[in-house]
């Protein structure tokens, strides 16, 4: 028995040594993207009494109907206010506990060299990095963590020797499942997944499973109501996702075969890794190659159900974990390597359980040839983190690899005019334009730019050009109205200053006092 222990805490620590050294240069990484609006602008992170209300924070949109996201980016701020080393060591610790759990669920099944083998692999894997190194992204690791949680509890609360510690794991089953359910939508999916597992790997029956823990799954399946009461609360991201979104649902669903199969190119070859993708549409007979295989292995996922359950559970994680994303159009990303963070793991299962069927079979040598692998993808995820030094480093790089993405011209033309690099902007900014004229907020920061360099005729067609698009924005016609009064067109200035108030007083009262 000690010699099973020690085996045990050996492959967990080299499962963490192998995480930390795979992340270790990630600890510099700077804020970037929505990190800015959840972090530096949320004003409810700064206060106990409002953390758990991201509703009401300044910039907090991608915390929306995230309450136990939103704490725990309050408790980082808590502990180094803007200083991002806490973020990172915060969203590593996620990482690790969530290999950790995957560890000791592929060990109940398989040999230990193969579980061993598939955790590690996932553990370094660089298509993981936007889940790690990216700050807010911690949502998907922190509810995969909890769903892996839920499900290592379940097992343990059958398998526990005594009534108490068997109630004990239960109810941790459950706490860990009511959690995630305020870290982020796609946890929706983990009472189906406790129920499956528990049929595939418990129970043997979806009869017996329910027969046996009806209490402990009814209560799972009840945690999906605090998961309702967030996505109500949520609604104000409606404008981005769904059918409000202005997205074809047609030729999203279909865009999607595209992005699934890519997700599984990258699993086996993660190359190139992109953090912005944009809006990236695939439609008809393109698609038909990628269709064909995704569809294939849901027919699969789904026959499997009745003939080789543990094997199909595996394959519903990884289609459960994506449907809301697949299935629901949004107007900022198509696809998102965050994603595959949950489903990737599903996929390193699956190749731990090819190795320990190959190694009975006739190649021993199989669970070490996956393990050997682990040494480029950790070099290759070390590799990655570079990027997310800074934006500007992260949206140059997008740019290289996407160069036809006008999101990804938007972002660098954000971080250079930061910097004052309004030459560089206005040149990110007219790429924007020419790829996508109609980002409206490209129009606007190219008015803004160019009126900082005092182009004032260029700058006023910007910001017409964005009125065009939104003609109730009271500050581009306040600006609009400042760049005809540098023109000496004072009646046209006064005109602009005076729809601006309209819009709003404020506005009204700048103007006065110039």
């Amino acid at each position: 028995m000690r010699g099973v222990d020690k085996l045990r805490l050996s492959a967990a620590l080299g499962i963490v040594a192998a995480g930390v050294a795979a992340y270790a240069n990630s600890f510099g990484g700077a804020f970037v993207f929505d990190d800015t609006g959840a972090i530096l602008e949320n004003a409810t992170l700064r206060h106990a009494s409002t953390v758990l209300s991201p509703a009401a924070g300044v910039g907090g949109g991608t915390v929306l109907g995230r309450p136990l996201l939103n704490a725990s980016l309050g408790l980082n701020w808590a502990i180094s206010d803007s200083a991002t080393w806490s973020y990172h060591a915060f969203n590593l610790g996620v990482h690790l506990a969530a290999a950790l759990l995957l560890l000791a669920l592929l060990g109940r099944t398989l040999p230990r060299a193969a579980a061993f083998a598939g955790a590690l692999v996932w553990t370094v894997h660089p298509l993981l990095t936007e889940a790690v190194t990216y700050v807010v992204q911690r949502a998907e690791s922190l509810a995969a963590a909890l769903t892996l949680f839920t499900l290592y509890a379940l097992a343990r609360s059958v398998e526990a020797p005594g009534a108490r510690s068997r109630r004990t794991w239960a109810i941790g089953a459950v706490i860990a499942c009511f959690l995630g359910m305020g870290v982020k939508e796609t946890m929706y999916c983990a009472p189906l997944l406790a129920f499956l597992y528990d049929r595939a790997f418990l129970s043997g029956s979806v009869r017996e499973a329910w027969k046996r823990r009806a209490k402990l799954h009814g209560a799972l399946w009840a945690c999906l109501l605090f998961l309702a009461r967030n996505s109500f609360i949520a609604g104000a991201r409606g404008h981005t996702v769904g059918f409000r979104s202005g997205i074809p649902w047609a030729g999203y669903v279909q865009t999607q075969f595209h992005v699934v199969a890519h997700y599984l190119r990258l699993a086996l070859w993660p190359s190139p890794l992109v953090f912005d993708y944009g809006v990236r549409s695939f439609t008809g007979w393109a698609v038909l190659p990628a269709a064909a295989l995704v569809l294939a292995l849901l027919v699969l996922t789904l026959v499997g159900l009745l003939r080789w359950p543990r094997t199909s559970f595996l394959g519903c994680v990884f289609f459960l974990v994506l449907a809301p994303t697949s299935l629901v159009a949004g107007n900022r990303q198509t696809a998102a390597e965050h994603r595959m963070y949950l489903p990737l793991a599903a996929a390193a299962a699956l190749a731990a359980a090819g190795s320990a069927e190959a190694a009975r079979r006739r190649c021993r040598a199989a669970p070490y040839i996956l393990a050997a692998a682990a040494l480029p993808l950790a070099l290759a995820t070390h590799h990655r983190n570079h990027a997310y030094a800074s934006d500007l480093t992260l949206y140059r790089d997008s740019t290289v690899k996407l160069p036809d993405s006008a999101f990804n011209h938007f972002d660098l033309a954000y971080a250079l005019k930061q910097r004052g690099d309004l030459a560089g902007a206005e040149s990110e900014l007219r790429r924007t334009l020419e790829l996508d004229p109609n980002i409206y907020h490209a129009n606007t920061d190219l008015g803004d730019v160019l009126r900082g360099e005092r182009k004032w005729s260029d700058a006023a067609q910007a910001y017409q050009a964005a009125l065009a698009l939104d003609p109730n924005d009271a500050a581009v016609r306040f600006h609009l109205g400042q760049v005809r009064q540098a023109q000496g067109r004072a009646a046209e200035a006064a005109e602009q200053f005076n729809d601006a108030g309209l819009l709003d007083p404020t506005y009204r009262e700048a103007a006065s006092s110039r």
